[in-house]
Protein backbone atom coordinates (compact mmCIF):
# COMPACT_ATOMS: atom_id res chain seq x y z
CA UNK A 1 0.00 0.00 0.00
CA UNK A 2 2.31 2.70 -1.28
CA UNK A 3 0.10 5.69 -1.99
CA UNK A 4 1.70 8.72 -3.52
CA UNK A 5 1.09 11.99 -1.68
CA UNK A 6 -1.75 14.14 -2.96
CA UNK A 7 -0.71 17.39 -4.56
CA UNK A 8 -2.32 20.34 -2.82
CA UNK A 9 -3.19 23.39 -4.89
CA UNK A 10 -2.95 27.02 -3.85
CA UNK A 11 -6.72 27.40 -4.08
CA UNK A 12 -7.20 24.42 -1.76
CA UNK A 13 -4.88 26.04 0.77
CA UNK A 14 -6.75 29.36 0.46
CA UNK A 15 -10.05 27.54 1.02
CA UNK A 16 -8.58 25.70 3.98
CA UNK A 17 -7.29 28.98 5.45
CA UNK A 18 -10.78 30.44 5.14
CA UNK A 19 -12.24 27.44 6.98
CA UNK A 20 -9.64 27.67 9.73
CA UNK A 21 -10.18 31.41 10.13
CA UNK A 22 -13.86 30.63 10.69
CA UNK A 23 -12.81 27.96 13.21
CA UNK A 24 -10.58 30.49 15.01
CA UNK A 25 -13.56 32.82 15.40
CA UNK A 26 -15.95 30.03 16.38
CA UNK A 27 -13.69 28.59 19.08
CA UNK A 28 -12.86 32.01 20.51
CA UNK A 29 -16.58 32.79 20.63
CA UNK A 30 -17.24 29.49 22.45
CA UNK A 31 -14.43 30.26 24.89
CA UNK A 32 -15.83 33.67 25.80
CA UNK A 33 -19.45 32.47 25.78
CA UNK A 34 -18.66 29.80 28.36
CA UNK A 35 -16.51 32.21 30.36
CA UNK A 36 -19.38 34.73 30.47
CA UNK A 37 -21.89 31.97 31.30
CA UNK A 38 -19.88 30.82 34.30
CA UNK A 39 -19.28 34.37 35.53
CA UNK A 40 -23.04 35.01 35.41
CA UNK A 41 -23.75 31.71 37.13
CA UNK A 42 -21.19 32.38 39.88
CA UNK A 43 -22.61 35.85 40.44
CA UNK A 44 -26.14 34.46 40.74
CA UNK A 45 -25.09 31.70 43.17
CA UNK A 46 -23.10 34.15 45.28
CA UNK A 47 -25.99 36.63 45.34
CA UNK A 48 -28.46 33.86 46.25
CA UNK A 49 -26.18 32.68 49.05
CA UNK A 50 -25.89 36.17 50.50
CA UNK A 51 -29.62 36.82 50.12
CA UNK A 52 -30.35 33.49 51.81
CA UNK A 53 -28.00 34.43 54.63
CA UNK A 54 -30.06 37.52 55.42
CA UNK A 55 -33.31 35.57 55.12
CA UNK A 56 -32.25 32.85 57.59
CA UNK A 57 -30.97 35.09 60.39
CA UNK A 58 -33.65 33.79 62.74
CA UNK A 59 -32.81 30.14 61.93
CA UNK A 60 -29.01 29.86 62.06
CA UNK A 61 -28.78 26.08 61.60
CA UNK A 62 -30.96 26.30 58.50
CA UNK A 63 -28.42 28.80 57.22
CA UNK A 64 -25.86 25.99 57.00
CA UNK A 65 -27.79 24.73 53.97
CA UNK A 66 -26.45 27.84 52.26
CA UNK A 67 -23.01 26.18 52.21
CA UNK A 68 -24.28 24.47 49.08
CA UNK A 69 -23.72 27.80 47.24
CA UNK A 70 -19.99 28.11 47.95
CA UNK A 71 -19.54 24.37 47.30
CA UNK A 72 -21.25 24.77 43.92
CA UNK A 73 -19.04 27.74 43.09
CA UNK A 74 -15.92 25.67 43.82
CA UNK A 75 -17.11 22.69 41.78
CA UNK A 76 -18.35 24.78 38.87
CA UNK A 77 -15.17 26.87 38.85
CA UNK A 78 -13.13 23.70 38.43
CA UNK A 79 -15.37 22.33 35.67
CA UNK A 80 -15.82 25.75 34.06
CA UNK A 81 -12.09 26.42 33.84
CA UNK A 82 -11.54 23.01 32.23
CA UNK A 83 -14.31 23.77 29.72
CA UNK A 84 -12.95 27.21 28.85
CA UNK A 85 -9.47 25.65 28.51
CA UNK A 86 -10.76 23.18 25.89
CA UNK A 87 -12.19 25.92 23.68
CA UNK A 88 -9.13 28.10 24.15
CA UNK A 89 -6.89 25.18 23.14
CA UNK A 90 -9.01 24.60 20.03
CA UNK A 91 -8.76 28.31 19.23
CA UNK A 92 -4.95 28.21 19.51
CA UNK A 93 -4.80 25.03 17.39
CA UNK A 94 -6.80 26.71 14.61
CA UNK A 95 -4.75 29.91 14.94
CA UNK A 96 -1.44 28.03 14.59
CA UNK A 97 -2.85 26.23 11.54
CA UNK A 98 -3.78 29.63 10.04
CA UNK A 99 -0.26 30.93 10.68
CA UNK A 100 1.15 27.83 8.93
CA UNK A 101 -1.20 28.26 5.97
CA UNK A 102 -0.35 31.95 5.64
CA UNK A 103 3.36 31.16 5.54
CA UNK A 104 2.80 28.34 3.03
CA UNK A 105 0.78 30.69 0.81
CA UNK A 106 3.38 33.43 1.04
CA UNK A 107 0.98 35.79 2.79
CA UNK A 108 3.40 36.49 5.64
CA UNK A 109 6.41 37.94 3.82
CA UNK A 110 6.15 41.28 2.08
CA UNK A 111 3.49 40.74 -0.57
CA UNK A 112 4.02 41.61 -4.22
CA UNK A 113 1.23 43.67 -5.73
CA UNK A 114 -0.02 43.57 -9.30
CA UNK A 115 0.27 46.68 -11.43
CA UNK A 116 -2.21 49.31 -10.36
CA UNK A 117 -2.30 48.19 -6.71
CA UNK A 118 -0.61 50.62 -4.40
CA UNK A 119 1.17 49.52 -1.24
CA UNK A 120 -0.77 50.08 1.99
CA UNK A 121 -0.65 53.50 3.64
CA UNK A 122 0.13 51.83 6.97
CA UNK A 123 2.02 48.60 6.39
CA UNK A 124 2.12 45.99 9.13
CA UNK A 125 5.31 45.67 11.15
CA UNK A 126 4.94 41.92 10.55
CA UNK A 127 5.88 41.38 6.92
CA UNK A 128 5.10 44.92 5.70
CA UNK A 129 1.79 43.67 4.28
CA UNK A 130 -1.64 45.26 4.59
CA UNK A 131 -3.05 42.98 7.33
CA UNK A 132 -2.71 44.49 10.79
CA UNK A 133 -1.30 42.01 13.27
CA UNK A 134 -0.76 42.23 16.97
CA UNK A 135 0.71 39.56 19.14
CA UNK A 136 1.80 40.11 22.69
CA UNK A 137 5.60 40.18 22.88
CA UNK A 138 5.61 36.82 24.73
CA UNK A 139 3.63 35.19 21.92
CA UNK A 140 5.69 36.84 19.17
CA UNK A 141 8.88 35.60 20.90
CA UNK A 142 7.43 32.08 21.05
CA UNK A 143 6.61 32.18 17.33
CA UNK A 144 10.14 33.31 16.50
CA UNK A 145 11.71 30.73 18.83
CA UNK A 146 9.49 27.99 17.40
CA UNK A 147 10.59 28.88 13.88
CA UNK A 148 14.30 29.06 14.76
CA UNK A 149 14.24 25.79 16.68
CA UNK A 150 11.87 24.01 14.26
CA UNK A 151 9.25 23.18 16.89
CA UNK A 152 6.26 21.08 15.95
CA UNK A 153 2.85 22.73 15.94
CA UNK A 154 1.96 20.75 19.06
CA UNK A 155 5.02 22.03 20.95
CA UNK A 156 4.10 25.58 19.99
CA UNK A 157 0.51 24.92 21.10
CA UNK A 158 1.69 23.76 24.52
CA UNK A 159 3.92 26.81 24.97
CA UNK A 160 1.21 29.27 23.86
CA UNK A 161 -1.25 27.68 26.29
CA UNK A 162 1.28 28.29 29.09
CA UNK A 163 1.56 32.05 28.43
CA UNK A 164 -1.84 32.79 26.87
CA UNK A 165 -3.60 35.61 28.64
CA UNK A 166 -7.17 34.38 28.15
CA UNK A 167 -6.56 31.31 30.31
CA UNK A 168 -4.71 33.36 32.89
CA UNK A 169 -7.60 35.81 33.15
CA UNK A 170 -10.09 32.94 33.34
CA UNK A 171 -8.06 31.35 36.13
CA UNK A 172 -7.93 34.65 38.05
CA UNK A 173 -11.67 35.26 37.56
CA UNK A 174 -12.69 31.74 38.57
CA UNK A 175 -10.27 31.85 41.50
CA UNK A 176 -11.79 35.16 42.61
CA UNK A 177 -15.24 33.58 42.69
CA UNK A 178 -13.90 30.59 44.62
CA UNK A 179 -12.37 33.00 47.13
CA UNK A 180 -15.67 34.91 47.37
CA UNK A 181 -17.46 31.57 47.86
CA UNK A 182 -15.05 30.64 50.66
CA UNK A 183 -15.63 33.99 52.36
CA UNK A 184 -19.38 33.46 52.02
CA UNK A 185 -18.99 29.98 53.53
CA UNK A 186 -17.11 31.40 56.52
CA UNK A 187 -19.79 34.07 57.00
CA UNK A 188 -22.51 31.40 56.84
CA UNK A 189 -20.72 29.24 59.43
CA UNK A 190 -20.00 32.16 61.76
CA UNK A 191 -23.59 33.40 61.46
CA UNK A 192 -24.96 29.89 62.15
CA UNK A 193 -23.10 29.70 65.48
Amino acid sequence: MNESPTEITRQELLDLRKQYMEEVNKQLTFCFTYLNFYIGLFSAILAATLAGLFATKSQPLLGLVLLIGPALIGLLAFVGYKTVRVFYRRFVEAWITCVNLEVMLGLKPTPKYQAGIHPPAFPSAQGRGFITEFERPEIRDLLEQAQKEAWTAETLLKKVLEVGDTLLYAKITFGGYVLAGLVAAVVVIVTAW
